[in-house]
């Protein structure tokens, strides 16, 4: 684990509300030089504290569905765990994948134009690994908002982050825009020149795109992928079944403001209320847990939590 200071935390704060700024822009922003956050930034690339720089793509407006699977295993091995999670990692319909601890072992998510796609790909999983599933759960994201990670300075969120909503609206693209987006998922921080060159097109009309992109929120934000644990945090989940449906708007009210929640969703099946909680220790998130619970216990009925081990995979676009 690793040490990080203030300026490290800056750093990472603002590479997470635009991964894609230019390193003159975020020093005057943290107020270093460009050339001190350009080695900062390098360092912590290095050292495994930012593990990639991805751009969230709202792919709801290009007509696919996100399928989110949650598995309990049983009776596996650890060498044949590690065959799954290669196989998961390599799957290239899989554009997010976790192992994770407490009430599920697997969490995955599948990319599919039709739900008929979604089968074929978990019957495939299945074929080679059904005797080690002791249970599963299949949710449908309906939205997936992210918002900045406001403990890294220790403040009250304030800002909207990025939003990707299931609506339905579908965009028109056509080939450079696709291969645009399918470099960008990979890389937010490509640069413009670098971006030319491997979809093959010129430099203006590359830009004019990744503009258009952007105005028509198909591309909602650019962040940093930070390996929480190699600072000394911990990610949790907890899905919450309400009663009622009436106090929604006041927990997510709660939940953008505070600090530690950097993720709020909601599915279609699974539970009515999901948030995303990012600490340093177990009994902080228990105060947290338990600040939820006071808030709005008349209309909880149950739920559950569990917590990531690692995030091998978080690319909005997997390559087809």
């Amino acid at each position: 684990m690793y040490k990080i200071d203030k300026l490290d935390r800056k750093i990472l704060y603002e590479l997470d509300l635009n991964a894609r700024q230019p390193f003159s822009q975020l020093a005057k922003k943290v107020r270093s030089s460009k050339q001190v956050v350009a080695y900062r930034v390098n360092r912590m690339v290095e050292r495994g504290i930012i593990t990639g720089f991805f751009t969230a793509i709202d792919q709801s407006k290009l007509g696919y569905f996100s399928f989110r699977v949650y598995i309990k295993l049983r009776n596996i091995s650890p060498e044949k765990h590690q065959e799954m999670v290669e196989y998961l990692n390599q799957d290239k319909d899989i554009w997010w994948f976790l192992t994770v601890e407490e009430t599920w072992d697997i969490d995955f998510v599948i990319l599919v134009r039709e739900v008929f796609d979604y089968y074929k790909i978990w019957e495939r999983f299945l074929a080679r690994f059904k005797q080690y599933v002791h249970k599963y759960e299949t949710v449908v994201y309906s939205h997936i908002q992210g918002f900045p990670k406001s403990y890294l300075i220790g403040k009250k969120n304030t800002q909207q982050g990025f939003l990707i909503s299931f609506d339905r609206q579908f965009e028109k693209i056509d080939k450079l825009d696709v291969d645009i987006l399918k470099a960008l998922s990979e890389n937010a921080r490509m640069e413009l020149v670098e971006l030319a060159q491997k979809t093959r097109a010129a430099v203006k009309t590359v830009m004019q795109r990744v503009r258009s992109l952007e105005r028509r929120k198909i591309i909602a934000g650019y962040r940093a992928l930070i390996n929480g644990g190699s600072i000394g945090y911990r990610h949790y989940k907890i899905v919450s079944y309400l009663l009622d449906t009436k106090r929604i708007p006041a927990m997510q009210a709660w939940a953008f403001e505070h600090p530690n929640i950097p993720y709020l969703n909601k599915t279609i099946g699974g539970g009515d209320f999901e948030i995303e909680v990012t600490v340093q220790t177990h009994e902080e998130f228990i105060r947290i847990l338990d600040e939820f619970k006071a808030l709005f216990h008349q209309s909880i009925d149950h739920y559950y939590y569990f917590w990531v081990v690692n995030e091998y995979k978080m690319v909005y676009y997997p390559t087809q």
